[in-house]
């Protein structure tokens, strides 16, 4: 069976020398993806074998024939080195003495300070630059670790790092108590001055990190410039606190005052919704039940009358003496609630009342129309426009020294349209647009025998029965009696 050769090495070691160095033709030599594999013969390189199973024969290997054969040509001699190409983490640097920089150290004053610098670094040899790397690192050694690759590379750090690390400071004007909060800045340019160093050598510096600067703490004067700079700070700190607890403040009452204002807006908007609500449902109401809202106001006028009199009939009960006093009469209607009848009951009772009033006035107008016709009555009867000598025994007539009693008048006017109710200010309507009709231009007269105004459209006074005088009578009027 071929014998295997498997050299896995330390983690931290870069390159070592494989311990065999006579290899029998036909050895499995397994090298790993992080490893590579370099062949020297009488000290010269002469071939890089990278990841996989090689089987050292000459059919596959011809650089195999050039190497000194032993014991009847089975074995031949020739020196490996195993490399590891894996990154090396965190690699402590440090600069053994500090550079002296000029650093401010309170805005306009800057003072010379020893400053030092210290980090970490990962590096890596560079799969293409193998040869470099053993050539000039390791040589005839045995093997290379990360620790020793450092050492080697420590002298280079330290002059490098003082040189630059002042320039970078000094030109960026930097404070010397706000450093740290640069760290990055300087570790990316530090980094772009060693990466080309490195690369000479066959290693390839990946990161470089500046993890710390170090102050002169014991120079007198750098600590009086502290305490300073602390003082400052702390001074600043409260101001900067008072100031954020007072915007924060403002901010809140801002907020408080915005949710208030939105808050009076919504319950505004609810409001109106709620009284646009109401008004429509009392416009469909009015609606079914037939009737406007002046009408809807007379009866709530006479609930209210009704109401009265229930409540002034036990006082005023039978003052009449033949039940025709007030105090029945309300006692009555009094009475009628009490039992339960109703509102409506007493509308269409009231809606009587009325008609009977109105049908009294009209039989008293009628019954002087037919005195002062008939011929037998001689010059005892009033002629038209004379005045007439029952006029005081009317009860309904009114009295010619006092001023009739003003109509309740609507307080809007009713679409014809849609039976609207719009206020008086009004042309159109606010449910369909139709215009206004226009007023009607009232043309009453006066009686001349009593002095009782009636309405244009009537020939007979309604106080005292008197005829209109012909010269009063509009056209229309005229024609349509005559």
């Amino acid at each position: 069976m071929r014998t295997m050769i498997v050299d896995e090495g330390r983690t931290d070691v870069l390159a070592w020398k494989c311990a065999t160095q006579d290899f029998e033709f036909g050895t499995r030599l397994n090298v790993h993806e992080s490893q590579a594999a370099v062949f020297f013969r009488d000290g010269q390189l002469i071939e890089v074998l990278g990841p996989g199973m090689h089987v050292l024969e000459t059919r596959n290997f011809p650089f195999l024939r050039f190497f000194t054969k032993l014991r009847f040509g089975k074995y031949f001699h020739a020196e490996v080195y195993f490399v590891n190409l894996s990154v090396q983490m965190s690699l402590p640097w440090g600069t053994r003495d500090r550079v002296n920089v000029m650093l401010e150290v309170e805005p306009g004053k800057a003072m010379p300070l020893d400053v030092g610098a210290s980090g970490t670094m990962n590096v890596q040899p560079d799969p293409d630059q193998v040869k470099e790397m053993l050539v000039w690192l390791v040589g005839t050694g045995e093997e290379l670790t990360a620790e020793s690759l450092r050492d080697k590379f420590n002298s280079m750090l330290n002059t490098k790092i003082k040189t630059f690390l002042g320039r970078v400071l000094q030109m960026q004007n930097m404070n010397a108590f706000t450093l740290d909060q640069h760290l990055n800045d300087v570790s990316q340019a530090l980094f772009g001055v060693l990466e080309p160093e490195f690369r000479k050598y066959g290693v390839w510096l990946r990161e470089f990190y500046v993890d710390a600067f170090a102050l002169p703490e014991d120079n007198p004067a750098f600590q009086d410039a502290r305490r300073l700079a602390e003082g400052r700070y702390i001074q600043h700190g409260k101001l900067d606190l008072e100031y954020e607890l007072k915007l924060k403040q403002a901010e809140k009452e801002a907020e408080l005052a915005r949710l208030e204002g939105e808050k009076t807006l919504v319950e505004a908007d609810v409001a109106a919704r709620a009284n646009v609500t109401t008004a429509q449902g009392e416009a469909v109401r009015r609606s079914l039940e037939g009737i406007t809202s002046v009408q809807e106001h007379q009866f709530a006028t006479l609930d209210r009358m009704v109401e009265a009199g229930g409540a002034g009939s036990a006082a005023a009960g039978g003052s009449g003496g033949d039940g025709s006093g007030l105090g029945d009469m309300t006692g009555f209607f009094g009475d009628v609630m009490k039992m339960g009848i109703g509102l409506e009951m007493m509308r269409n009772m009231g809606d009587v009342m009325k008609d009977a009033m109105n049908g009294a006035g009209q039989a008293g107008a009628n019954m002087a129309q037919a005195a002062s016709m008939n011929g037998n009555a001689g010059a005892g009867m009033p002629g038209p426009g004379a005045a007439n000598p029952y006029a005081g025994q009317n009860p309904y007539a009114p009295n010619p020294g006092q001023p009739s009693a003003a109509v309740p008048q609507p307080s809007g006017w009713i679409c014809g349209g849609c039976g609207r109710e719009n206020p008086a200010d009004t042309l159109f309507c606010g449910g369909c647009g139709t215009k206004r009709p226009e007023p009607e231009i009232s043309r009453a007269w006066i009686c001349g025998g009593c002095g009782r105004e009636n309405p244009a459209d009537t020939l007979f006074c309604g106080g005292c029965g008197s005829r209109r005088p012909e010269s009063n009578i509009p056209p229309q009027a005229d024609g349509a009696w005559k």
